[in-house]
C-alpha cells in the first residue's frame, strides 16, 4: 500500500496516493474509495488505471535490475589505475582518497 495524503480544495479534496493524484468532490465517495484501496490496493490501482481518462500519465514501469548495487561483484580498481599519468590541476588532489 502506498502513502495517502488528503488536501482540501475549494470544491472537494485532492488525494495523493503514492505518486498519483485523484480528485473527489464528495466526501463519502472519497472515504469509501480509500477504504476499498486499503482492503485491496493492487486491485483498486488496476481498476483506476483501466478507467483512467488520462492514461498517458501512467508511469512506465522499470524492471528491477539483476545487479545488487550495494555489493560490488569484484573489487574496484584504485583511483590511480583509473587515471594513469593524468595531470592534476594546481591545488587538486593533494590529499589522499
Amino acid at each position: 500500500m502506498r502513502e495517502i495524503n488528503i488536501r482540501p480544495a475549494l470544491n472537494g479534496w485532492v488525494c495523493q496516493i503514492g505518486c498519483q493524484t485523484i480528485v473527489f468532490n464528495d466526501k463519502t465517495h472519497m472515504l469509501n474509495e480509500i477504504g476499498r484501496y486499503i482492503d485491496d490496493p493492487k486491485a483498486i490501482e488496476a481498476e483506476y488505471w483501466r478507467h483512467s481518462p488520462n492514461k498517458q500519465l501512467k508511469p512506465e514501469l522499470v524492471p528491477a535490475p539483476d545487479v545488487n548495487y550495494g555489493m560490488a561483484a569484484e573489487p574496484r580498481p584504485k583511483r590511480e589505475a583509473l587515471r594513469p599519468n593524468r595531470p592534476v590541476p594546481f591545488g587538486v588532489g593533494s590529499g589522499s582518497l
